[in-house]
């Protein structure tokens, strides 16, 4: 297995933790405003109709992690064998996505 094939549990994981973090604090990127067309920095204010954060929050959490498994790529292959990011794989998925149903259940639960 290549060092890149090893890295996509790694990217996958970061990714979804931080995807959860960054959807709690509204972190996006970028804010588009689909009635007027308009793409903005940060999350902006409501403007002429909803704002849709998704594609900034999706964009920051894929820098995010992008930037962490590079970090993790640096770290030597021994020390890096050592730490189970298979067991990671669905274990960390998982809690991010139990996280974000508690995050939304104000919305199905009134």
């Amino acid at each position: 297995m290549t060092k890149f094939e090893q890295l996509f549990p790694v990217f996958g994981a970061t990714f979804a933790v931080i995807y959860a973090v960054v959807l709690d604090y509204n972190w996006a990127l970028v804010t588009y405003h689909p009635k007027i067309g308009v793409w903005e920095w940060g999350a902006a204010v409501m403007k002429d109709g909803p704002p849709m954060y998704w594609y900034g929050v999706v964009l920051t959490s894929a820098l995010a992690a992008l930037v962490l498994t590079a970090v993790v790529a640096l770290i030597p292959a021994s020390v890096r064998s050592r730490a189970s990011w298979s067991g990671l794989t669905w274990l960390l998925p998982l809690c991010s996505m139990v996280f974000l149903g508690w995050l939304l259940s104000g919305y199905y639960t009134k």
